[in-house]
Order: structure tokens, then C-alpha cells, then sequence
């Protein structure tokens, strides 16, 4: 295992730049998930990592070595990648050792590592097995297991679960959760899908457009959002946004026929400030007769949640209800926030406004 430290990483392709001074710090024995859009620069700066990708500036330490010009080879990282990369011919017991047969090692220490992988992965019946006798997910733990006999200093994942179908995903976020549990390699995982972010990290590393967000646990970014990407990213359904004006102690909505709210407490802002505010879909609460207006368009049962999407301050918002409610198509509403549970953000920075401290 390794500590790994970023320092002002920029990659660029001839004049077109791609990552704009990554700083990032992770710890040993650390699991943290990149996340964000495809094009935010997420698998180049994996591949950074990796070798694969050169640096076009800045520092690449790991466990107090830079790594700027050490080849792939030699960097003691292992990789998984969306391909699972499976040898067709060689059964799963040879897929797993190839790297240590071409290092030479001793057949018998080969044997031990095979062996203790493929009991960690749950692969010891599969081992004469060819990758086309196997499902999606076995072949992707044979993936996983080629890795892990490397003894690695970091495990990097490259986006592992995208063709698998839905069902199979959540049963390997629950696998390589426990591989992490068992083997403690300092991870980097790769993703688009918040799901697997918030499911796996111990803190989340948000990208756009080649720069970091925001990082923090799962539930900070959630919690927590530190601009409005970050708050319509992290969250699903993705949190409601709405154009608004401070005015005269309250929070008016663009739409004027969508009413308006008290400033929550903690808060001091200008006169005529102009706003984006969130809520999440969760934290709209249905009221008697104060609040927004909210006027729903359609309503969809899945059994366990409702959701009622539908038109809040002249936006599209959606509301979503832990249990089945009576609300229909087309019916007018008066919603608010759930106590604590409104969010601010600056309109022209797209930052979040923070609570005046007491």
C-alpha cells in the first residue's frame, strides 16, 4: 500500500487542455471515487496515474517516490478496466497468474497467490474455466483477481461496472466493497455513476471540465454542496434548482406567481441578491397554504417511492415521496422545505452561500 499526492497535474493534447492543476491528496489504504460527466477528465487523470498518459506538468508522488517519469511497469500499480482484458485461451486459473509467470516468479509462490485470490473472489470452482464460460461479473472478479496477486501499491479502476446489467452492478459495488475490506490497497476508482460514488468511497472527488469540484465523504457532498454542479450532480433524483431574488427579508422566486419564502435563520444577504435554490426532490414537503406553488404534471408510482414531476418557479421540479400518495396529474400544490434542508448558492458564481456563523 501507498499514499499517492497530486500536485498542480495539467494534461494537454497541443493547444486543447484537458486537466487544469489537480491537487489531490490520498491516504493509505484509502478508497476514493472519481466521479463526474464523460469529457471531465476523469479516466485521463486515472491513466495519469497508471502511466499510460504522460504529465504535462506537475507532480506525481507515491509513498514518497515521484513517479513523473517512472514507466508503467515499474510503478507496482495495478489496473481494472472496463474491458475486463480476459486472455480467451487461457482458462481463469492462467488469466489470474500471466503477470507473475511473466515475472518469473516460483511456480509454487504462484500457486499460493492464485489460490488465495481466488478464494477472496470467490473464483476457487472457476479456475479451469474459459472466459466465455463465464457470467459478466465472474469474468470481471477474474479481472480483479489478475490484479490483486501483484500485491499492488494502488488499485485503479477504470469505470469496472459499465456493461454490467443493473442487478449485477449492485451485487459487485457489494463485492469489490469487500475485496477492499479484505485486501486494504489504497484504491481509485473511476466512475459516471453517482450511485457507485457514494456506495463505495471513502470520500468522493467530484470533476467538471478538468477541475475539481469538491471533495468530501459521501454524505458531505450530499449534505454539503459546495456549488450548484456539485448539488445537481450528487443525488437522485438530482436536487431542484430555482432562480430566486432576495427582497425585503424574503426569497422571491423568478416566476412571481410562484409565491415566496422566509430567509431561513443564519443567513445575511444583500438587498436584491439574486439566488439559485435548491432542493431535493426528498425535501419538498406538501403544506396547507403557505409556501411555493407547485403545479404537477405527471406522477409515477414504482411501488416503494412516488414521484411527482411537475413546474415550481417557473422551473421543471420533481418531488419524491418515501410512500404512495393520492396527488394526480395537473393539480396544484403549495409546497415548502423541509426544516433545515434549503440550500443557497450565489446565482452569478454558482457558489454556495454560507451560514453566518453565531
Amino acid at each position: 500500500m501507498a499514499d499517492l499526492t497530486l500536485d498542480k497535474i495539467t494534461k494537454s493534447y497541443g493547444a486543447y487542455n484537458v486537466l487544469h492543476g489537480i491537487d489531490l491528496k490520498i491516504s493509505e489504504g484509502e478508497f476514493v471515487v472519481l466521479v463526474g460527466p464523460s469529457g471531465c477528465g476523469k479516466s485521463t487523470l486515472l491513466r495519469m496515474i497508471a502511466g499510460l498518459e504522460d504529465l504535462t506538468s506537475g507532480d506525481m508522488v507515491v509513498g514518497g517516490k515521484l513517479y513523473n517519469d517512472v514507466p508503467p511497469q515499474k510503478r507496482n500499480i495495478a489496473m481494472v478496466f472496463q474491458s475486463y482484458a480476459l486472455f480467451p485461451h487461457l482458462n481463469v486459473r492462467d488469466n489470474i497468474s500471466y503477470g507473475q509467470k511473466l515475472r518469473g516468479e516460483p511456480a509454487d509462490e504462484i500457486a499460493r497467490k492464485v489460490d488465495w485470490a481466488a478464494g477472496v473472489l470467490n473464483l476457487t470452482p472457476y479456475l479451469d474455466r474459459f472466459p466465455r464460460q463465464l457470467s459478466g461479473g465472474q469474468r470481471q472478479r477474474v479481472a480483479m483477481g489478475r490484479a490483486i496477486v501483484r500485491a499492488p501499491s494502488l488499485f485503479l479502476y477504470d469505470e469496472p461496472l459499465s456493461n454490467l446489467d443493473a442487478q449485477l452492478r449492485v451485487q459487485m459495488r457489494t463485492e469489490i466493497k469487500a475485496l477492499h475490506k479484505k485486501v486494504g490497497t489504497t484504491s481509485i476508482y473511476v466512475t459516471h455513476d453517482q450511485i457507485e460514488a457514494m456506495t463505495l468511497a471513502d470520500r468522493v472527488v467530484v470533476m467538471n471540465a478538468g477541475r475539481i469540484e469538491q471533495v468530501g465523504t459521501p454524505l458531505d457532498l450530499f449534505d454539503r454542496p459546495q456549488t450548484t454542479f456539485v448539488a445537481g450532480f450528487i443525488g437522485s433524483p438530482a436536487m431542484n434548482m430555482l432562480p430566486a431574488t432576495y427582497t425585503h427579508g424574503q426569497i422571491v422566486m423568478d416566476d412571481a406567481s410562484a409565491g415566496a419564502i422566509p430567509l431561513p435563520a443564519g443567513y445575511h444577504l444583500r438587498e436584491g441578491a439574486t439566488l439559485t435554490i435548491g432542493i431535493r426532490p426528498e425535501h419538498l414537503q406538501v403544506t396547507a397554504d403557505e409556501g411555493l406553488n407547485f403545479t404537477s404534471t405527471i406522477v409515477e408510482q414504482t411501488g416503494s417511492d412516488t414521484y411527482v414531476y411537475g413546474t415550481l418557479g417557473g422551473a421543471a421540479a420533481t418531488m419524491m415521496f418515501r410512500e404512495r400518495t393520492a396527488i394526480a396529474d395537473n393539480t396544484q400544490l403549495r409546497v415548502t422545505a423541509a426544516p433545515g434542508k434549503l440550500h443557497l448558492f450565489d446565482r452569478e458564481t454558482g457558489l454556495r452561500i454560507p451560514e453566518v456563523q453565531a
